[in-house]
């Protein structure tokens, strides 16, 4: 048994730092310089770009809420002593799961929209179908599997004494779904409320537009003219 609230603390810092760097990132990337649609864009194109700004406006939003999460946590970290425990993970697990697992996930959704936004760029350097686009799509994907391969061992991993109550989650969709399940538990206040309509309608709204049929182009045969008496192409021939 022992005090592990310093090593909790450099644990929440060890997000902190690089959320902040990856959001000071996303600024020049995904928003000052975000691509803008243009008169002849394809309909691909279009939405490659509209995806591109909503993944700057996600992942800035996501690396704010590890910023917070973490930010929070130091400070009760210094200010609260709940009690000794066996361990920094017991710690976590007492008293600050929903910080951990907020700061954890939020950090890891904001660098993988990140990534997505940096892999998207040849798209509109080069065009969707150019060879430069599609290799960087492709590593891109293969980058974010990669990722989430990693994470999931560490998450499996948890403490490394194999014991369930030394990991949060078995893997990333566990870890996903805890997350939920503690936000909705600890919903306190109107604002807690609000927040989860918002993200709710916002889910709902994006799935609408994601599923929308784009407009067909106005098709370009005309008909042959009909003339007076109903007959077409043709001139009317006296009897």
């Amino acid at each position: 048994m022992g005090d592990h609230r310093g090593s909790a603390a450099n644990l929440f810092n060890n997000m902190r730092t690089p959320a902040a760097l990856i959001a000071g990132a996303i600024v020049p990337v995904g928003l000052t310089a975000a691509p803008k649609i243009e008169e002849g864009d394809s309909e691909t194109m279009k939405l490659l770009k509209r995806a591109h700004q909503l993944l700057a406006l996600a992942s800035m939003h996501n690396q704010l809420l590890a910023i917070t999460y973490s930010t929070i946590a130091v400070n009760k970290l210094t200010e609260v002593n709940r009690g000794p425990t066996k361990s920094v993970v017991e710690l976590l697990a007492r008293d600050y799961e929903l910080p951990w697992i907020g700061t954890n996930l939020h950090f890891l959704a904001g660098l993988a929209g990140f990534g997505v936004m940096v892999g998207l760029r040849p798209s509109f350097n080069f065009g969707v179908s150019s060879p430069v686009a599609r290799v960087s799509r492709l590593l891109t994907l293969g980058m974010l599997l990669a990722g989430m391969s990693v994470v999931n061992r560490g998450i499996a991993q948890g403490d490394g004494t194999q014991r369930e109550s030394g990991r949060f989650a078995s893997n990333l969709f566990t870890l996903g779904l805890r997350y939920l399940v503690l936000l909705i538990k600890n919903a306190r206040g109107v604002l807690a409320f609000l927040a989860l309509l918002a993200l709710a309608a916002t889910s709902l709204l994006l799935a609408r537009e994601l599923a929308r049929t784009p407009p067909r182009a106005p098709s370009q045969h005309t008909e042959p003219a009909q003339h007076a008496d109903g007959r077409a192409g043709k001139e009317a021939t006296q009897p």
